[in-house]
């Protein structure tokens, strides 16, 4: 008996070095992708885009997405019918422009969801898919003038230190902010639906300008962190 309790300690000892080694090589990986478009110029991005945008594998379709053009804002980035989130009772048809991305395939739970910002007709929706897949931690990829232009007009979040009324039926309280940054802020939101109260961790990265790369390649790092 005494012999196999080494044994099983070794065994857990390799497990764990095997489970540490898995997640910095992830972490090595995401650092070198990141350094790698970081390195690239706009035009040169651009092109790729172009070569990728719109496009859909034959084993897909984008109904949802052509019959909602009211509620994307983009016509070039797809919402695909066979990943998107569907939406339960829900009156307004189910549709918002938000898809699942499994990051492996092996482990359903590893994924994550990739969705636009809303537009006016388009809310209630995003409060709605945040609340019914119980979304804990959000990043906005957006600066302060894209927040000015297309957030403040349609009251997605409240001020600070305010509650807001943002859609039929939800009601989001700002709670605190918990970290500032120069390329990212971190806010505590509460959300309030049916009597039933959650919390989001809202992170907004701000220093990736349109049509240029990101500022800072330490700092999505940092962001990935939030999420783990």
């Amino acid at each position: 008996m005494s012999s196999a309790v080494p044994k099983e300690k070794e065994k857990e000892q390799r497990q764990s070095n095997s489970a540490k080694q898995k997640k910095e090589l992830e972490a090595e990986r995401m650092k070198m992708f990141v350094q790698h478009f970081m390195k690239r110029e706009a035009e040169e991005m651009d092109l790729q885009f172009e070569k990728l945008r719109s496009y859909v594998p034959k084993s897909f379709t984008r109904y949802l997405f052509d019959e909602n053009a009211d509620k994307c804002r983009f016509a070039d980035i797809i919402c695909m019918d066979q990943t998107r989130i569907v939406l339960e009772d829900c009156a307004e048809g189910g549709f918002f422009h938000a898809n699942w991305i499994q990051m492996n395939k092996d482990n359903f739970n590893d994924r994550f969801i990739v969705s636009q910002f809303p537009n006016d007709e388009s809310t209630f929706d995003f409060w709605h898919m945040i609340w019914q897949e119980n979304v804990t931690t959000l990043i906005n990829i957006m600066t302060l003038d894209e927040w000015k232009e297309y957030g403040e007009p349609i009251g997605v979040l409240p001020e600070t230190g305010k509650c807001r009324h943002v859609a039929d039926g939800y009601t989001v309280t700002f709670q605190k902010e918990v970290n500032c940054h120069p390329e990212y802020k971190v806010v505590v939101y509460g959300i309030i639906h049916e009597n039933e109260y959650r919390q989001i961790l809202w992170i907004t990265y701000l220093g990736w300008p349109e049509g240029k790369c990101p500022n800072d390649t330490e700092a999505i790092l940092h962001l990935l962190s939030f999420t783990k």
